[in-house]
């Protein structure tokens, strides 16, 4: 009799809810792909879809356009990306792509307000990371400058990339002193590599600036 009670309690606990799953950041009632019914019947991609909405929302604040542009290119590139999911290992398949794309937003949260660019170097696909808040490579750079004999002027930098490896950060930046006209000057924070450079172009781009630092200073 108490066995049957017990059976009969967990079903109206079950009936009633009792047990509520996260459902994603879209309406169910309106799913269309086999992505989505997926992620909707799964309570593990349910809950990577409310916290990639949530490391995107706080991403796209921090943004401005043409920065904001670019980041919401890149999602739209990425929510494409899950309809390569093939059916037999899809829960997989996606539950790999979430986590993959938090952790990017976040490391971009970090920086605040920074983004992925993917670039090909000697044919090789190479990622960067371009920040828009420099704070975070100034002490770096500046320890560069010191030990390629610059001194110890303040940078005012424009552009800075960083070429992440493993846990190092590898930073190049243009930057100028209060005594000297632009240069490019990379640098790493583990190993010590330091690089100056003149500036030979008018307007070296992001990827000159990229290849630089790969040249001379990619070794954390």
């Amino acid at each position: 009799m108490k066995r049957m009670l017990r059976i009969a309690l967990t079903l109206i606990f079950f009936s009633l809810g009792g047990i509520s799953f996260a459902q994603p950041s879209f309406d169910c009632g309106l799913a269309r792909t086999a992505v989505e019914r997926t992620i909707c019947g799964n309570q593990t991609l349910s809950q990577l879809d409310l916290e990639l909405t949530d490391a995107f929302s706080q991403e796209r604040k921090l943004l401005d356009a043409p920065y904001l542009d670019l980041f919401l290119k890149q999602q739209r590139a990425w929510l494409s990306s899950r309809e390569k999911c093939r059916a037999e290992d899809i829960s997989e398949c996606l539950a790999n792509l979430y986590r993959a794309r938090v952790n990017e937003i976040n490391a971009l949260i970090a920086l605040r307000g920074g983004w992925w660019e993917e670039m090909v170097i000697e044919g090789e696909p190479q990622q960067f990371v371009i920040l828009r808040d420099l704070s975070s490579a100034l002490p770096t750079l500046q320890d560069a400058f010191r030990f390629s004999g610059g001194g110890t002027d303040s940078l005012q930098c424009d552009l800075v990339v960083n070429a992440p490896k493993g846990h190092a950060s590898n930073f190049g930046a243009i930057c100028r002193t209060p005594k000297r006209d632009k240069f490019m000057i990379c640098g790493d924070d583990m190993v010590g590599n330091a690089h100056v450079e003149p500036i030979t172009t008018s307007s070296p781009s992001a990827r000159d600036l990229a290849v630089f630092t790969l040249s001379h200073c990619f070794g954390g």
